[in-house]
């Protein structure tokens, strides 16, 4: 059970909250704009789940994180890290804001 502000959003076993395909991953950039302006002429743009300054949440599966961090390092862009968020951790805070 997931509750937030003393009442339950969600309830049930972990296995059936979470999606194991889906991933919600980071990618940190030292210069964010030129990967904005390669994600906001491709397929990718439609897979982001959020952004701030430096970096820019993508929600994939594990195979594709190879696959685009292969694609902006093919189109210039330099990625500084990469870090696959705790799928529990960023569903309860998606449900409790």
């Amino acid at each position: 059970v997931i509750i937030s502000k003393g009442k339950a959003v969600a309830e049930g076993k972990v296995v059936d909250l979470l999606d194991a395909d889906d991933l919600v991953v980071s990618f940190e950039f030292n210069d964010i704009q030129p990967a904005l302006l390669k994600i906001e002429t491709s397929d990718w743009k439609h897979r982001i789940v959020k952004q701030d300054a430096t970096s820019i949440r993508f929600k994939l599966n594990q195979s594709e994180i190879a696959l685009l961090n292969t694609w902006l390092c093919g189109n210039g862009v330099e990625v500084k890290s990469i870090s696959a968020l705790r799928k529990l951790e960023e569903y309860f805070m998606r449900l409790t804001g």
